[in-house]
């Protein structure tokens, strides 16, 4: 259930997401939201998503040896959560909202 999905990623240490294909990233934004380091693949969404090495670490699909190395590396990291759900709080959609309104606002001026 959706009300229970903080508790799970806030008392995780990662979130491994080896997806081969994503339109947009949104169980890693939940992950980042809750503060959550992600190790995920570069499938077409989480890409857009992760776009700092403070969120998590990227890697190529289609191999484990790579992504075990990545689950390693961000286990044996320390990670500033604060920093991490700071980095996408700006990607709700109240404030996609207000930026869709803004930008018809400049527009229509």
């Amino acid at each position: 259930e959706d009300k229970e999905l903080p508790l799970w990623m806030n008392s995780s240490d990662l979130f491994v997401f080896p997806s081969l294909y994503e339109s947009f990233g949104i169980a890693v934004l939940q992950a980042l939201a809750c503060g959550t380091p992600a190790v995920a693949t570069i499938n077409g969404g989480s890409e857009e998503v992760i776009t700092s090495p403070e969120q998590g670490i990227l890697l190529p699909p289609g191999k484990p040896k790579e992504l075990a190395r990545g689950i390693i590396e961000a286990l044996e990291r320390e990670w500033n959560r604060a920093r991490i759900r700071k980095s996408v709080e700006d990607l709700t959609w109240k404030k996609v909202a207000e930026r869709y309104v803004e930008v018809y606002q400049k527009i229509t001026r």
